[in-house]
């Protein structure tokens, strides 16, 4: 099976995951809503976390969990998958029940790093790139459709979160579509998601905001497309959960394809 490597970088999009294959800028401290998969194809990178420093060639990262990441050379292929979906729920509860990081080298083997590291194809459609994330992914978890299978209360309230077209809204009308009360709904998605909805909210509007700009290359368009109040406080949330700002995305942009596989 041809996997991908080429000079530039990729970034895939998919509805509750992502794909990025190149070579990752240094960041500061972050944290987000995903689960973080990263693999280094070259070399072992420094990952910082809780004041100490760690050497990885292979690791997962909990959701909402600070972090921050130094590469030493070479590329990586970094993958963040929501935790409501089976995969993620199947990585953490088979990897980080207990731990925040978990080293996984004894998955990938130096044969299947030299398989994603030799192929030369220079672009990826949808369909390619889902099979490399399903390879991947296959060495750490048996997966199947990447389908929700949370608690369907739970279920139904982000479904509706991600069909508004505009992701602001309160958690009272959340709750009042979904028949809970303001209070229960709070409890319950912070229950079985593990993170504020609120927060989850942003996440969303963050993603809806990364969609954006990456596509149409408009800082201001995407954070005003997403509801955030200019693209100031876009960059600023950005930072925070990704370590990095839009800009510096941006600035290597002739280096980066973007290929959105949404539904």
């Amino acid at each position: 099976m041809n996997i991908f490597m080429s000079d530039r970088s990729g970034i895939y999009l998919w509805n509750g995951y992502t794909m990025f294959i190149g070579e990752i800028d240094d960041n500061e401290e972050h944290r987000h809503h995903a689960i973080q998969l990263t693999i280094g194809l070259n070399d072992d990178f420094h990952l910082y976390f809780n004041t100490d420093k760690q050497c990885f060639g292979s690791v997962l990262i909990d959701s909402d969990y600070p972090h921050k990441l130094i590469r030493k050379s070479g590329k990586q292929i970094l993958i963040l998958i929501d935790t409501e979906l089976s995969i993620g729920r199947k990585l953490k509860n088979t990897y980080l029940q207990n731990k925040k990081v978990k080293c996984v080298d004894e998955k990938f083997e130096a044969r299947f790093i030299s398989e994603l590291h030799t192929i030369k194809d220079v672009s990826l459609q949808c369909d390619r790139a889902q099979e490399v994330f399903d390879k991947i992914i296959r060495q750490l978890v048996v997966i199947d459709n990447p389908v929700n299978d949370i608690e369907v209360r739970i279920h139904k309230a982000i479904d509706f979160m991600k069909e508004l077209e505009f992701k602001q809204i309160s958690v009272k009308s959340i709750a009042k579509e979904i028949g809970l009360s303001e209070s229960r709904l709070v409890h319950l998605f912070k229950d079985v998601i593990g993170i504020p909805i609120r927060r989850y909210l942003l996440w969303l509007r963050l993603n809806e905001a990364v969609k954006y700009t990456l596509e149409f290359k408009s800082l201001t368009d995407g954070a005003h497309h997403a509801g955030f109040a200019d693209s100031a406080h876009f960059s600023r949330t950005f930072r925070q959960m990704f370590g990095l700002t839009p800009s510096d995305i941006l600035k290597n942009d002739p280096f980066i394809q973007v290929i959105s596989c949404y539904d």
